[in-house]
């Protein structure tokens, strides 16, 4: 492996706003890649920003096209 980082095409990107299991506020990316599930914490603070303002549920991203950096 040459990289840490992984930058992989979804075809659809949902947002999930919830409650941690500290009780705190948080936004996570869900996704499916090569036929597994994935939810994994949102790490970018415009993301973060413009959904921790909304209620808590399961937002759809709406793009033609979306791709989500992943390191392990």
């Amino acid at each position: 492996m040459d990289s840490s980082l992984l930058f992989i095409r979804v075809k659809q990107l949902i947002v999930h706003v919830g409650i941690n299991s500290r009780g705190l506020k948080k936004v996570w990316a869900g996704f499916m890649f090569c036929a597994t599930p994935y939810r994994l914490s949102d790490t970018d603070l415009r993301i973060e920003a413009h959904y921790l303002v909304k209620d808590m549920g399961v937002y759809p991203m709406i793009s033609a096209e979306t791709y989500v950096t992943v390191g392990i």
